[in-house]
């Protein structure tokens, strides 16, 4: 008679061999996605320090942060170093400390964006808006520029100063594509945020589009949960960065961001204020981008210019990759010509 083992025993025997299986093939699975390049993720350690305070930043109920008034000398991990001067509203000064307040009133250009337009990695005087200022003498050019600001915190900083700044002539938005992941906060996002946040729990803008096709703001933590093991898993880490990708789709935020841009037109007119755009690092989104604002009949147009982003002295590496100063005197001229044919003769 032939024998049965023990339904119990069936069962183990089964359970074991699955496991096993699974173990093969997550192992076949860490081998592939490290055969493509894929490797575990690690925090990026930023090896930043800032004089004096070690702090560059400070938490904001509604743009989540912004800088600190003050001068800073910035020194990044491999030794090089800038220095930054804040005025006291904790924007980037455009022109020498001493002139503010002794200037001749002038109407000005309030330029809204990112790290390219505060100008990390570069001293006060070399920012492309302290350079468009001097092109610029009759008119007054505030850099709104804050680290890792969007449109959507553009347009709240745009509608937070209105309130307490006599309005501009011109108010001019620096939109890059990857600012879209920004406005709507995605978990991608939160992941590239995480190294940088000293500031324990923040409250960020995010930006989402309701059932009518209009823009919902609302404010998040400002947290990341990695997926597990992904710290030592090439493969999870792989998986990671795939639902990442499926989640920054579902946000929309490029949508998000031209909804953003019909608000700060809508606001301008109401307010006789020209509004422009100017797109500073080239995309296919940035050209959709572009031609919407035309739509509106907003003035806008690439600034970019060849080997912009390309090329090593375009950017300040081997030490950071953001603009290096003639890219930032390049960028200055751009936008000066910009202005003169297609905006000053408007506003």
């Amino acid at each position: 008679m032939q024998y049965v083992p023990p339904i119990r025993a069936r069962r183990s025997v089964l359970i074991i061999f699955g496991l096993l299986l699974l173990l093969v093939m997550g192992g076949m699975a860490e081998f592939g996605a490290r055969l493509l390049g894929y490797r575990p993720w690690q925090p990026e350690d930023l090896g930043i320090s800032v004089v004096p305070g070690n702090r560059f930043f400070t938490s904001d109920p509604v743009l989540g942060w912004k800088h600190l008034p003050g001068q800073f000398t910035v020194r990044l991990k491999n030794g090089f170093r800038f220095t930054v001067t804040h005025t006291s509203d904790t924007l980037r000064i455009t022109q020498p400390l001493a002139q503010y307040g002794r200037a001749i009133k002038r109407p000005a250009i309030w330029v809204f964006g990112c790290s390219f337009t505060h100008g990390w990695s570069v001293d006060d005087e070399q920012t492309y808006c302290y350079k468009l200022q001097s092109l610029l003498p009759q008119y007054e050019v505030v850099n709104f520029g804050c680290s890792g600001y969007g449109l959507l915190q553009s347009k709240l900083q745009l509608e937070q100063a209105l309130k307490t700044k006599e309005q501009p002539a011109v108010v001019l938005l620096a939109y890059g594509s990857y600012q879209d992941e920004r406005s709507a906060f995605t978990r991608n996002r939160a992941k590239n945020v995480a190294p940088w946040n000293r500031l324990g729990m923040l409250s960020v803008p995010c930006g989402r589009i309701d059932a009518n096709g209009h823009l919902v703001i609302r404010h998040v933590g400002a947290t990341y949960a990695p997926f597990p093991l992904m710290g030592h898993s090439a493969f999870m880490h792989l998986v990671e960065q795939a639902y990442n990708k499926w989640d920054e789709r579902m946000a929309r935020g490029h949508e998000v961001n031209k909804l953003v841009v019909n608000q700060i037109n809508d606001l301008c007119r109401q307010r006789q204020i020209t509004p422009a755009l100017v797109q500073i690092v080239g995309s296919p989104e940035g050209r959709e981008m572009l031609e919407y604002c035309r739509q509106l009949g907003m003035p806008a147009a690439d600034v970019t210019f060849m080997g912009f982003q390309i090329l090593p002295i375009y950017s300040n590496l081997p030490h950071d990759l953001h603009p290096s100063p003639l890219a930032h005197t390049l960028l200055a001229q751009n936008i000066h010509l910009f202005l003169r044919q297609n905006v000053l003769g408007h506003s």
